[in-house]
This record gives C-alpha cells, structure tokens and sequence, in this order.
C-alpha cells in the first residue's frame, strides 16, 4: 500500500503544511494579544481584542466580518482576492499567504527529500521543530515576546524526539546541551545588565537558547551561539532601518534587539544543514 501512496506524500505534506501555516497566523496574531491581556491594567484591557486560539472565528479586523470559508483557503484565496478583504476592500497582510506558503512549502520539500530515509513520525517532528521556530520568530519580531508555551512544547518535544531516538542526539547530549546553554547565556545575560545597567539578552532568548540545544545536541552549541550572534546583527541593522515601536518593554525600542528569529533559523540551518548545503 505503501508503494502507491509514497509518491503522494509530499503533496499531503504541502496541503497539511497550508491549513497549518494558516493556523499559525491565528498563534502569531492571537497568543501575544492573550498574553498582554494576562498583565495590563483594567483601562489598557478594554483596548485589546478579547479572543482566544479558536474564538471568535476568522474575521477582518477592520470591518469585523466573518470570513467565509471560500474565502479563507491558504494562498489561493488572498489571490482571488487580490490581497483585500471581499467586505470592505481593505488589504490583507501579505504575511498571511507567505505563513501559509513557506510552511506548505516547507513540508513538501522536508518530505521530498527525507521520505523514506526519515519515518513518517521523524518527519512529523521535524515538521513541529520548523513550525515552532517559525511561530516563535515571527511573534519576537512583531511584538518583542517569545511565549513560555510555545518554548516549553520546543524544549519538551526535542526531549521527547531524543528519547524516542526520533532525532540523531541522545538523551545525555540533549540535556547536557540545554543546560550548558542556558547556563552559559543566562551568566552572559547577568553579567551584561551588571556592567551596563540594561539588559541584554532577555529571558526568553534564554530559554530559546536552551530548547533549540535539546534538538540540536552539545556538540552544536558553538555553531548555534555564533550563528545566532552573527544574524542577530544582521537583524539589528534592519530593525534599526524599520524603527518599529516595541510592546511592553522597558528599553527604547531602536536599541532593542528582536533576538529570536536568529536563534529560530540557526537552530533551523543547523537541523538541516546537509540539505541546506
């Protein structure tokens, strides 16, 4: 049976990777506006959209229409749509089809060049290591948060992986990588606000660092911090050319430095770095 279904795997990757890739925009849209409900004051609360992962249902937040189901089918829709709500004509993010698209995307070429080399339940995790880095990159870079739940599933599924023998790091090198990792940042982070006075690495990238380490193993840690420090001024540059404006966050926010997304793709360069190169 097998026989006749492998050559179909990729494209059931690429149309399970859309309907996902459109269910982390709700996680990249939503879980930020729940967490900021958790700890303002009375009068901000009343400002922020009071929703959760399932409720209400897809909508646009300017006319506050539901959008119907033909309308909100990965990628195809926004082109039908030309990129604007079907009610009030007002553009839809393109970051909505691009979500959908590199994940889709993503899947289909994870199992087009893994299967069978890599079993249906390895790939299923490779496939939540690359979406959770995604979510996460992508919530630090617009909101300057990165979720204890999401990094909690990263750092407790990579465990999960290694004890399975799921990945090709063993239990021992998972833990002693997390530990090392965020141990070594955490010190670094510490000894930064001492001389400066202001903080640097925020605990988020700090638990970042130490559930990427889990999937990747000691013997890669060296290739995670410098890989993550050289993007992260990469990304410094251009979030000083954006000048966005930081949420909940004490610093300025043109000196502040949205650190998860180095970490996400370096961690997701190094998973992969044979295909990759």
């Amino acid at each position: 049976m097998d026989v006749f279904l492998s050559p179909w795997y990729p494209w059931l990757a690429l149309f399970f990777g859309l309907l996902i890739g459109s269910f982390l925009n709700v996680v990249i849209y939503r879980l930020p506006v729940m967490l900021l409900r958790e700890t303002v004051d009375e009068d901000a609360l009343n400002a922020l959209p009071d929703v959760n992962l399932w409720w209400p249902p897809s909508h646009c937040p300017v006319c506050n229409n539901n959008i119907k189901p033909w309308d909100n089918i990965p990628v195809i829709s926004w082109i039908l749509l030309r990129g604007k709500c079907r009610c009030c004509h007002c553009a839809i993010p393109f970051q909505y089809p691009l979500s959908e698209a590199l994940i889709g995307g993503g899947y289909f070429l994870m199992v087009f060049f893994y299967y069978p080399h890599l079993s249906l339940i390895q790939l299923s995790f490779q496939a939540l290591f690359g979406s959770l880095l995604y979510t996460l990159a992508m919530i630090d870079w617009k909101t300057f948060l990165l979720p204890d739940s999401l990094v909690f599933l990263l750092l407790w599924s990579g465990l999960i992986a290694s004890v399975r023998n799921l990945i090709p790091v063993s239990p021992r090198d998972s833990v002693m990588g997390a530990v090392f990792v965020w141990g070594f940042t955490w010190l670094m982070a510490q000894g930064y606000s001492w001389i400066t006075g202001r903080e640097g690495f925020g605990q988020g990238d700090v638990k970042l660092f130490a559930a990427c380490a889990v999937w990747l193993g000691n013997e890669h840690i060296a290739s995670l911090m410098l890989g993550s420090a050289a993007l992260g001024a990469v990304f410094f540059l251009l979030r000083w050319y954006e000048r966005r404006k930081a949420i909940h966050t004490e610093n300025k926010p043109d000196n502040y430095l949205p650190f998860g997304p180095a970490i996400a793709i370096t961690a997701f360069i190094i998973m992969h770095m044979e295909v990759l190169i």
